[in-house]
């Protein structure tokens, strides 16, 4: 007969516990505290299901494995994340976690109108792959606020979004406002604009004169009487030419009033005058000329 040599060894049937995993998410760095029962604990691994090449790695090792605390990058994106906790033994048990990182910080590239009036159409333009909220701030001190829905949102060069919201200004009518957007994404990351102070003005122009009286064999002298503090422009439109568009006919006013001489067609002129004021408010009439 013969005999080896005799080993003692401590017995262990029983795998790791995993109390607890809690994670903070930082742009891509993810911390992780890690709470494990184990009295023969020998590591903590990781492996990320999301990447196509994914391998375990190592989070702490030896005793730290009980109570393991580290902060590890990842790419941007969606991760599923196996948590494994091993013993000498040779057991193991694991849990896994799902979470998002993303290291590109919004950004607000353009906002309008950027001076002068506000009627209650604004715009904003952003840079952001991951947005969840965009509000926009708006009153005497930004009191008042507005969501805008993320998929009204259209794509514009450059990967941006421009995105439109109309607000209700009428109680604001005559007085200054300030207004920012602010944008969230999907991290908790923010961004926000830069406060712009604008006059409101939610009053359309009022058109209280168009008349006309020929000139010559093609020519007509028109009148229009105007009733509007901040008038942008007065434009107009002949349906009855060849490839018909939009005309400046006027951008200021004489007692309430400008005049003009314009060209017309032989036959039937139906043409239409618009009325801008600054903040974009407009309105409309036509008037119909016969040659």
């Amino acid at each position: 007969t013969v005999e080896s040599k005799v080993i003692t060894l401590p017995v262990d049937y029983t795998a790791p516990r995993i109390n607890s995993i809690d994670y903070t998410i930082e742009s891509k760095l993810v911390s992780f505290n890690i709470d494990i029962t184990e009295a023969n604990p020998n590591k903590v691994t990781y492996i990320d299901n999301s990447d196509p090449k994914a391998k375990e790695k190592t989070i702490c090792s030896g005793t730290q494995s009980n109570s393991c605390n580290k902060k590890i990058p990842f790419n941007d994106g969606e991760h599923d994340v196996m948590i494994i906790a091993r013993d000498k033994a040779g057991h193991s048990s694991n849990t896994s976690v799902q979470f998002f990182t993303d290291s590109k910080k919004p950004k607000i590239t353009k906002t309008s109108p950027t001076k002068g009036f506000a009627s209650g159409m604004f715009n904003v333009e952003f840079q952001e792959e991951n947005p969840i909220s965009l509000i926009m701030h708006y009153g005497m001190t930004g009191e008042n606020t507005q969501n805008i829905d993320l998929n009204s949102c259209l794509l514009v060069s450059g990967g941006k979004e421009s995105c439109s919201t109309d607000v209700n200004l009428n109680s604001h009518d005559g007085h200054v406002i300030q207004y920012w957007f602010e944008l969230t994404d999907k991290v908790n990351n923010s961004a926000s604009s830069k406060p712009i102070s604008l006059i409101v003005d939610t009053t359309s122009p009022m058109i209280n004169v168009l008349n006309y009286t020929l000139s010559g064999t093609t020519g007509a002298q028109i009148t229009i009487g105007v009733s509007e503090q901040n008038l942008f422009k007065i434009t107009y439109l002949n349906a009855g030419d060849k490839t018909p568009k939009e005309n400046t006919f006027c951008t200021s006013l004489k007692n309430g009033q400008c005049s003009k001489k314009i060209t017309l067609n032989v036959g039937d002129n139906l043409i239409t005058f618009s009325v801008y004021d600054k903040a974009g408010n407009a309105v409309a009439q036509n008037l119909e000329i016969i040659i």
